[in-house]
This record gives structure tokens, sequence and C-alpha cells, in this order.
């Protein structure tokens, strides 16, 4: 069933629960499965959708396209999602360009001040570990005190499922911190030791070998063997890897990657 409301001069509302009434403009960007599950977690969430479907007169997306796919989808498993829209009976085809990219997206420190402003306290302790890991850049630091490594902690907190391990990702960052004071890294770019692949490498190594890596083995054999910073973060394990387990005969000795 569909409802269309009269709407003010050129403006129409909208609900509908089917999204085969909408088309699609001719050029229109394909819509991104990663975008469509997110925002069917959104709306599962806030039990619909949070802002309508816009459509020219001739009921073509102008702005809201992985929405509507995504609440389709939900639908079609059994949700019963209602599909609000405003139909702009005066929008030209180059409306839907400028909806686009006229947006822009939120920035990590956008979801901390939010969530830490209605009462989250991860994100207000996050805010307060930046301030104390101020040499790092807030993003780092978000993501290495992120217990999920597998995501970003822009996307945990767009997912809503955002928690720390605030002493693993301590240790990651004072680890980080004693090398850099060491001087151990061979490169020309400035405070190395806070760079995210190399921060990132750091974890992961560390994460694979918990109880058998040991700071004063790496600053040791770092002295005597060149640390140095590559691009890619793989790189950067590997080099870890070889200059920790270098002169190491003992397989028990060694950290694995």
């Amino acid at each position: 069933m569909e409802t269309v409301s009269k709407g003010i001069e050129h403006m129409q509302l909208g609900v509908t629960y089917s999204g085969g009434i909408f088309g699609r403009m001719e050029g229109q960007r394909d819509v991104k499965d990663s975008n469509v599950e997110s925002l069917m977690k959104s709306i599962i969430t806030n039990k619909g959708l949070i802002q309508p479907i816009v459509v020219d007169k001739s009921m073509r997306i102008i702005d809201g396209g992985n929405r509507v796919v995504a609440i389709t989808r939900l639908n079609k498993e059994g949700h019963n999602f209602p599909i609000m829209y405003v139909i702009n009976n005066i929008a030209q085809p180059r409306a839907m360009m400028h909806s686009n990219i006229k947006k822009e997206d939120w920035k990590l420190f956008n979801f901390l001040d939010f969530q830490a402003a209605q009462g989250d306290e991860t994100c207000k302790r996050v805010i307060e570990l930046q301030r104390e890991y101020s040499d790092f850049a807030t993003g780092i630091v978000a993501d290495i005190m992120n217990s999920s490594m597998s995501k970003t902690a822009v996307r945990s907190l767009e997912e809503e499922d955002y928690t720390i391990k605030e002493e693993s990702g301590r240790r990651i960052l004072d680890i980080c911190r004693a090398i850099g004071k060491e001087d151990l890294l061979h490169t020309d770019e400035k405070n190395p030791h806070t760079l995210s692949r190399f921060v990132k490498a750091i974890r992961r190594v560390v994460s694979m070998n918990d109880n058998s890596f040991n700071l004063n083995i790496l600053i040791e054999k770092g002295k005597k063997n060149p640390l140095y910073l590559y691009t890619s973060q793989k790189d950067n394990i590997e080099r870890i890897a070889q200059v920790y387990n270098k002169g190491e005969r003992k397989k028990i000795n060694k950290i694995h990657i």
C-alpha cells in the first residue's frame, strides 16, 4: 500500500512498503554492499529509516539509493519497515549529483565527541587516553584500543559495537614509545614510531606472541640490526620479526608471524 500526501509547494510526502516503485537515474552510482550492510544494522537499531528517500516526479531516486536497497532486503527477510519518501517535483537530474557531492562523512572525532556527549563511557575514556598519548594521532589511539583487530575504530563506532582493551592497547603504545626513545627506526620520517603502519605492525607481532614477546630483546637487537620503516604494514611485521629473531637458534626463543 502506498500513501502520498499533499505537500508544500513542489514537495510531497509518501510512504510505501515496496522498494520496487523507485527507479534509478542513468549514470547513477551502483550501491555498495558494505554501505548497505551497515545501513541494515542502522535501520534495525532505529526501527526504521532515520531520513526519507528523495525522488523526482518520475520516482527516480535523487538521494537514498543505498537505503532503499537496505530496507528492501530487510523486508524480504520478514521485517515490515515503511519506506518514507519525498517527491521533489521540480528536481533536475543534476540534483542527484549535488545531493551526494555536498555530503561530508563523519570523522573519528565526530563519533567520539558525539557519543561521549551522549554519555558513552568508552568514548569518554578514549578521549582521555588520546590526551595521555597525544604524540599519537587520535585515529591510531582509537584503533589500537579497539577490541576488534579486524575493523577500524570508525567502522566499530558506525556499527555501535566499539569496545576497548585498554591494558593491551597501552602496552602497544608504550612499546612504540620505547622504540622511539631509543631511536631504533631508520628513516627520514618524523616520529616514525607513531605512524599507523608501524604501530599496527607492532600490535600484530605482539598479539601473535603475547607471552613470549620481550621488548628488551627487540631493543638490544635493534641497536645492532637496522629496524627499517617500510611502506607496507606486512613488510614492517616481517622486519620486526627478523630483527627480534636474529641469532636465535632455539625455536622457543623466536617470535612467529
